[in-house]
């Protein structure tokens, strides 16, 4: 558990708690004062570093779709794949020949080559799970890749279809399954 210090008062807080609590506070100033509050989380490097992404662009995207939304190419899209055995499956397969290799095959973003890579890959089981994951933030995320977020996650537009970022979406929304889980459903 994360403790944080905001103006002299400590709070255990949980990780994803204290990232948006970071994100609040050092991003907008105190209503009518002009003062950024002070907010300081201590907790083991290795527990933050696992529940947390690190690093400024780590939270780049989340700040433009803060303040823009979604590119008008990409917003009110909504994926016309139901979460089905064969959606989720062939999400499965595409999941695990482009996505597991950087960000792990439980989307903890602990893929063998996600180690070498800074910022590290997002932790996709827990941004899928948030309510800023819509489907047109799924799509534009893995449509634009992070280039323009100072990540090394490629564009897939041209490297997928449509279709199957839809299946891949659906494959991560129902956990990342087992090919086995998958068919013994």
């Amino acid at each position: 558990m994360l403790s944080c210090t905001l103006r002299h008062h400590r709070l255990p807080v949980t990780a994803a708690a204290a990232m948006l609590l970071a994100l609040t506070m050092t991003s907008r100033s105190m209503a009518g004062e002009g003062l950024r509050p002070s907010l300081q989380c201590c907790a083991p490097q290795a527990a933050q570093a696992q529940d947390v992404p690190s690093g400024a662009s780590a939270t780049a995207r989340h700040r433009a779709f803060l303040r823009d939304g979604v590119p008008i190419e990409y917003r009110n899209r909504i994926s016309p794949y139901p979460a089905v055995v064969k959606v989720i499956r062939a999400g499965g397969v595409l999941y695990r020949e482009h996505c597991a290799t950087c960000h792990g095959l439980a989307g903890r973003g602990d893929g063998a080559a996600g180690s070498a890579i800074v910022p590290p890959p997002a932790f996709l089981s827990y941004t899928v799970k948030r309510a800023r994951a819509g489907d047109e933030y799924m799509l534009w995320t893995i449509s634009e890749g992070g280039l323009p977020f100072g990540t090394d996650m490629p564009a897939f537009k041209d490297i997928l279809t449509k279709r199957q970022i839809w299946q891949i979406v659906e494959y991560m929304r129902a956990g990342f399954p087992s090919a086995e889980q998958v068919d013994g459903e």
